[in-house]
């Protein structure tokens, strides 16, 4: 410190005697200690004392740490989402060391030496396939980021774990983009994306996270198709790790809407109409690329597409059995009964061959 430092008090000269500490004598919590378990010292263990109490509503809007001691005269940061019920989910704490301990690059986890030249058809298809997910990893890390800055400091464990989620979107994009351009293929057609408005055009973060819950069962659903239908190690490696990161994602999402449920069932038919809308805009959408695509791959070229389209009816019905299923753990077990006229259709189509086993991305304790 240079001798003529002064004390922005008193303008005075800055000694041993002058120099402000008040947090020194701060009326902190002293002693609290976080402890260390056989998985080594996890985000959960540090909500011990006051440092684990999450109001039902956050009233701070600076950005200061939960259990810090508060200054006075701090700018508000902009945050809008001060309700616990809008945004939480137990799981949080524990969903973002998975996410941490599970993390993948698609660079060198994914051996890219295993491709091989395809049919053009099937080349094709799976490349069209690829550029629909590429899209939707996209349009994901960019919503959520949207959202991640509107929730307050108060719900950290939230904000940590949407963090992860925005990564492993991007790093959806990333995987499918490489997959589409590394065989000698290229992108295909990009989607009407219609679908996706309930996630794009989303008025509050409830309604945006009940859409992903639609749409996330969705894609797991063809991540579970394309790791059985994979015509190499590259493309199944591609497809089980990314079904793995949309279970995580909806483990979220279904335990943050059983949370609200449980907290404000008031909101039930509010939710049941954001549910209404993703599925109107789903079948509004009404384009076949991704389930046509999925046809040549089945039968290994365009002219026995036809063909497969009984096994593809049988994808569709496993996407709303999923996306049923999902909702019935979220406390939502009364959607089947309102579900839009086209999903209906695809629930009443019978499947005439055994299909891709469907296999659960399990998530796991991190």
């Amino acid at each position: 410190m240079s001798d003529d430092a002064t004390s922005t008090e008193t303008n005075e000269p800055l000694t041993e005697r002058t120099l402000p500490m008040p947090w020194l004598d701060a009326d902190v919590h002293w002693g609290v200690r976080a402890k260390r378990d056989g998985h080594g010292l996890r985000f959960s263990a540090l909500n011990v004392d006051i440092y684990g109490d999450v109001p039902d509503v956050w009233e701070n809007k600076s950005e200061i740490p939960r259990g810090a001691i508060p200054t006075d005269n701090v700018e508000r940061m902009g945050y809008s989402i001060f309700e616990k019920s809008e945004v939480w989910s137990e799981l949080c704490a524990d969903l973002y060391e998975e996410a941490i301990q599970r993390r993948w690059q698609s660079s060198i986890d994914i051996p890219w030496e295993t491709l091989e030249p395809l049919d053009t058809d099937v080349e094709r298809a799976i490349d069209q396939v690829c550029t629909l997910l590429s899209e939707y990893g996209w349009l994901k890390a960019q919503t959520i980021g949207r959202w991640l800055s509107e929730i307050s400091y108060g719900f950290i464990e939230v904000k940590l774990f949407l963090g992860t989620v925005i990564f492993d979107s991007a790093r959806m994009f990333e995987t499918f983009r490489k997959r589409a351009l590394a065989n000698g293929g290229g992108l295909g057609r990009g989607g009407k994306n219609i679908r996706y408005w309930p996630l794009t055009q989303s008025m509050n973060w409830s309604e945006f996270v009940v859409a992903t819950i639609l749409h996330d069962s969705f894609m797991l659903t063809v991540c579970q198709y394309g790791a059985q239908l994979a015509r190499n190690e590259a493309e199944r490696r591609m497809f089980r790790l990314t079904g793995q990161d949309l279970a995580r994602h909806l483990a979220y999402a279904q335990d943050h809407t059983r949370y609200m449920m449980l907290k404000e069932p008031q909101r039930r038919e509010e939710i049941h109409r954001y549910l209404t809308k993703a599925e109107y805009y789903v079948h509004k959408d009404a384009d076949e690329t991704l389930y046509s695509a999925i046809a040549v791959i089945l039968s290994d070229g365009r002219e026995m597409a036809a063909g497969a389209m009984p096994d593809v009816a049988e994808m569709r019905r496993r996407q709303v059995e999923s996306y049923l299923r999902r909702l019935e753990t979220a406390h939502l077990g009364d959607r089947r009964g309102r579900l839009h006229e086209s999903f209906q259709g695809w629930l009443g189509l019978p499947p005439e061959e055994e299909a891709p086993a469907e296999e659960e991305a399990e998530t796991v304790e991190a």
